[in-house]
């Protein structure tokens, strides 16, 4: 009797536990719309949209050191006034000419005799951020600035102006719209159900990164033996689009 009393018990044991599984896998097939509880299919999808970028920035550094901290100020706006002349004059547009950084330090240098640091001038640094959409010919504005006395480039990069960005990023959700409907799509063939209603859609991102080039300075010897204008072209960008959708079966 004790025997059958441990096997009746175990049977329901093992049946507990089944009705518990089965409960758990019905929910993660289950949702509640309205109350109402449906059967749905989730799917991701990822659109790809290859394009040319249509604008560049270039970061431009004006770096003058002197002894004192009115001649600094004084060379660094000649030199400025220069450099803004010499872009003007290659295409640039005066309002994609914007002044981010001006900065005026103190310099040391250490005195071993004295055991002190000493000041030995002033360092003033001038950052020029510059626009411009005629992406094919980023190395003749440089070259035009640095000509110009300028001697220190932080960073060029590439990206897409908001009208294009815009443009892009629709297609690219577009893309990946049409490929979660067609993965929602096989997914019901293959169980021999149909698709209904969309039951919820969601973006989980759409962007692209800018193409940065690296820093680089020229200036002194460098700037007066360049001979060849200098080349930079922007490779291709790729947006990136990722969208999330469940469907309803029937």
């Amino acid at each position: 009797m004790e025997n059958k009393s441990n096997i009746v018990l175990a049977i329901a044991v093992i049946g507990l536990v089944a009705a518990v599984l089965v409960l758990a896998y019905g929910k993660s097939n289950i949702q509640t719309t309205g109350g109402v509880q449906t059967n749905t299919i989730s799917v991701a999808g990822n659109g790809i949209v290859t394009t040319q970028p249509d604008e560049a920035t270039m970061n431009i550094v004006i770096l003058t050191v002197t002894p004192t901290a009115e001649m600094a100020q004084s060379n660094n706006a000649e030199i400025s006034t220069k450099v803004n002349a010499a872009l003007k004059a290659a295409g640039i547009k005066e309002d994609d000419i914007e002044t981010t950084g001006f900065n005026l330090y103190p310099r040391y240098e250490w005195n071993p005799d004295k055991n002190k640091n000493e000041l030995k001038g002033y360092e003033l640094r001038n950052t020029l951020k510059v626009k411009t959409s005629d992406t094919k010919n980023v190395g003749k504005y440089l070259d035009a600035a640095t000509n110009a006395g300028a001697n220190t480039i932080e960073n060029v990069y590439f990206g897409l102006s908001k009208d294009k960005e815009k443009q892009v990023n629709a297609q690219a959700l577009k893309l990946a719209s049409g490929m979660a409907k067609e993965k929602a799509r096989s997914i019901a063939d293959s169980l021999g159900v149909s698709l209904g209603d969309i039951v919820t859609v969601s973006e989980s991102n759409v962007g692209y990164t800018p193409q940065y080039y690296p820093m680089y300075a020229r200036g002194g010897d460098m700037m007066a033996s360049a001979k060849e204008e200098t080349a930079i072209s922007p490779t291709d960008i790729e947006v990136n689009a990722y969208i999330n959708v469940a469907y309803e079966i029937n």
